[in-house]
């Protein structure tokens, strides 16, 4: 393998193990060096705002600015196509290599660290109901070293990798999140999900 295959294989494992804190919700940018040739290419994994996020739409949601948490700031994820695009142009092993780790961390569990318990502690008033039966499941954050299993993620996870980004932008997985979006009156339609490239 090469490095571009361990940075996809962390971060998909770092979408287990620190959810918050690079999950397939998020974003992702890398430089990538050819040695041979000393070329460097600048990759932007960043998500644009939905068709719908316009002046006028925040005007009848009440908002004079985009907020900065909830479902009026949630722009297209960007990390599932820059995984997905890095591995293709620069990488060695399929996305589904990659991801193998993260899905078994997800089905099977892994011990919960102390910085993971007191960031759940920090957020929990923040989570909504599916984070608060996966991460709060007696009302307060799992013990430290206790094991933590995600088998949502897990699957959807299975799916990027069996699909690509197509398993994610496209179906089942791009449907949820805009359906929950819409439904909690955020601008994230699935062809803003169905449209986003990685520059």
């Amino acid at each position: 393998g090469n490095a571009v295959d361990a940075a996809i294989t962390m971060a998909g494992v770092l979408a287990v193990v620190r959810p918050h804190m690079n999950g397939v919700g998020g974003d992702a940018f890398g430089f990538f060096y050819d040695g041979e040739t000393g070329e460097v290419i600048g990759m932007n994994g960043s998500g644009r705002a939905g068709a719908l996020a316009t002046p006028e739409f925040f005007d009848l949601a009440a908002q004079a600015e985009v907020p900065s948490s909830g479902p009026l700031s949630v722009s297209v994820p960007g990390a599932v196509a820059a995984w997905d695009d890095a591995l293709s142009r620069f990488g060695t092993v399929s996305l589904s290599e990659a991801l193998a780790p993260a899905i078994q961390y997800a089905r099977e569990g892994f011990p919960v660290s102390t910085r993971l318990a007191s960031d759940i502690a920090g957020a929990s008033q923040h989570l909504n109901e599916a984070a608060r039966e996966l991460y709060l499941p007696v009302s307060s954050p799992e013990d430290v070293g206790s094991l933590l299993k995600n088998p949502a993620l897990a699957k959807t996870l299975e799916t990027i990798g069996l699909n690509g980004k197509d398993g994610f932008y496209q179906g089942a997985i791009a449907d949820q999140i805009t359906d929950f979006l819409e439904g909690q009156g955020g601008y994230l339609r699935n062809n803003d999900l169905r449209e986003h490239e990685t520059t």
